[in-house]
């Protein structure tokens, strides 16, 4: 496990390795090109490839062997006595997976832009925020080679 960005919040890569997929609080909501979350989901989300994109975004139950999926779990948990926000990015595809992502601190907040690191193959990109956040869009899948920072992707 390594430390790959630290500031406003933290991504920890290690390997892949699919525990849940299919818990979820209401259910994560699927289109066609992206994924809402709250708390407590956890999903497999299978897609097609064009152009490097991914796109028919579909939710399957979790493989033996995980192959071109993306795993996401979203959780709170308490830390130091405040409530922090992670999400889990497992990246089960053979090249580098860039996303884009907005966030709603309360459940009637407008969503806002926020940062993401790129996710290596056969890795998990943990993102955590030192703050309850209601709800994440996830968005936009991207393959994109070559050294990526982590910020919002053009």
């Amino acid at each position: 496990m390594a430390i790959i960005r630290i500031g406003r919040f933290c991504a920890l890569s290690m390997v892949v390795g699919l525990s849940g997929c299919g818990a979820r609080s209401d259910g994560p909501m699927i289109t066609a090109d992206g994924v809402r979350l709250v708390p407590g989901d956890d999903v497999c989300v299978a897609a097609d490839v064009s152009n490097d994109a991914l796109i028919n975004l579909r939710e399957v139950p979790a493989p033996a062997v995980p192959m071109n999926l993306v795993h996401l779990a979203y959780t709170q948990t308490t830390v130091g006595g405040s409530l922090a926000t992670t999400l889990n990015v497992d990246n089960s595809f053979t090249r580098q997976l860039l996303y884009h992502a907005a966030i709603s601190v309360t459940a009637s907040s407008p969503a806002m832009n926020t940062d993401t690191c790129p996710v290596m193959p056969a890795v998990t990109d943990v993102e955590l925020w030192p703050q309850a956040i209601a709800a994440i869009v996830v968005r936009d899948f991207v393959f994109r080679d070559g050294d990526q920072p982590c910020a919002y992707y053009q």
